[in-house]
């Protein structure tokens, strides 16, 4: 999955309003979780401050795996292209590729081993 400039850019205004929000609801979530008697409507509010904490922590973390997702294609295309390149002769991308390939490998296996 490639993502275009617009939908980078979509998703960059939302992962940043997330993050605003996940550290403003954190504020309010400590406050409540240090004061040391909360009534029944703070209990509440503790409650589904925490919910909404979770909540938006599966969020960000969805962005962050899409992200990653994006990039890796990225790579995987980019290695693919200086392969091509080093086939046809190229010293300098030849040598490029040498150092990028336990790097690739790496990845890879950290991909298989994820799944």
């Amino acid at each position: 999955m490639s993502l275009s400039q617009e939908e980078r850019q979509k998703f960059e205004e939302d992962f940043k309003y997330l993050v605003g929000r996940y550290v403003d609801i954190f504020t309010q979530y400590n406050q409540l979780l240090t004061k040391t008697e909360r009534s029944m409507d703070e209990e509440q509010e503790f409650l589904a401050v925490q919910k909404m904490l979770l909540n938006i922590g599966e969020a960000l973390s969805s962005a962050l795996h899409s992200l990653g997702e994006d990039l890796f294609g990225k790579a995987v295309d980019l290695y693919y292209y200086y392969k091509d390149i080093a086939s046809s002769g190229n010293k300098e991308v030849k040598d490029i590729l040498e150092e990028l390939k336990p790097l690739f490998a790496a990845s890879l296996q950290s991909r298989i081993n994820k799944n």
